[in-house]
């Protein structure tokens, strides 16, 4: 799960989503902090990488309640240069 997802990561890391946001904003989440952290723990996510600094400022709603939501379940990995990485507890 990429956090907000701007990164073309799943065609460049070969990987398949299994989360259905693959981009957080204000027009394209759906979903309240609580059923994101439902529906982690749903689609058994577990990697939770988090971009610090953005290409382009997208306003994500209660985006630091969404991440200290989802810490309940993950724990810090890596600090790269520019993401946190946490993988579940």
């Amino acid at each position: 799960m990429l956090i907000p997802g701007e990164d073309p990561f799943y065609y460049t890391t070969g990987r398949r989503p299994r989360f259905p946001v693959l981009m957080f904003d204000s027009t394209l989440n759906p979903y309240g902090s609580e059923e994101l952290l439902n529906l982690a723990r749903a689609q058994k996510i577990r990697w939770l990488i988090v971009k610090r600094k953005l290409q382009v400022r997208t306003e994500i709603e209660d985006e630091a309640r969404i991440i200290a939501l989802l810490q309940q379940d993950f724990e810090p990995v890596k600090r790269l240069d520019n993401y946190d990485i946490y993988q579940r507890k």
